[in-house]
């Protein structure tokens, strides 16, 4: 899914190194790859929801008449 900056595959454990030089350089005390993926998925969740729940508001306006 995601190349290096060289074109290569990323290998098992590559991003380690990187991840924690990043995370140093931004103050970070802990993270992983797999915590930022959740991280970034959050705010969609939450549009998400927050967009279905104007829906359901409208359908039950148009429901009560």
């Amino acid at each position: 899914m995601l190349i290096r900056a060289d074109g290569a595959a990323w290998g098992a454990s590559q991003q380690i190194r990187p991840m924690v030089d990043a995370r140093q350089a931004a103050s970070i005390d802990d993270g992983s790859f797999h915590i930022l993926r959740h991280t970034a998925g959050k705010p969609s969740r939450y549009e998400a929801v927050s967009r279905l729940n104007v829906v359901a508001h409208n359908l039950a306006m148009l429901t009560r008449g």
